[in-house]
């Protein structure tokens, strides 16, 4: 699925200051969101996530509390349901990755 292009993607800047949050982005517990309206492959998003510096990634969703909160930001971007990438990532068809290396067996 790594060839798959989705028309959005999730940035996660990890541990930064609430001020440093730009206006439109989603601060919460010293992560900052931003939701980006792209067509890139999963690599590509994370390699766009990875250009805004300061360890920014693609999201690693840990928490439903989480996933309540990141799921009612994009829905504020989004008008109908689409796919967006978070660090969830299957690396070899057998297994789920987030960046962080924690491995969810499906």
């Amino acid at each position: 699925m790594q060839s798959a292009r989705s028309d959005h993607c999730l940035l996660l800047l990890n541990h930064m200051e609430a001020d440093t949050c730009a206006r439109e982005w989603l601060q919460n517990q010293g992560n900052c969101y931003a939701y980006f309206d792209q067509k890139l492959t999963w690599h590509e998003a994370e390699i766009e996530c990875q250009s805004y510096g300061r360890g920014a990634h693609l999201a690693s969703i840990l928490t439903k509390a989480e996933t309540l909160l990141v799921a009612e930001h994009i829905s504020t971007y989004q008008r109908e349901f689409s796919n967006v990438w978070i660090g969830l990532h299957d690396v070899r068809q057998k297994a789920f990755s987030f960046l962080l290396f924690l491995d969810y067996k499906c």
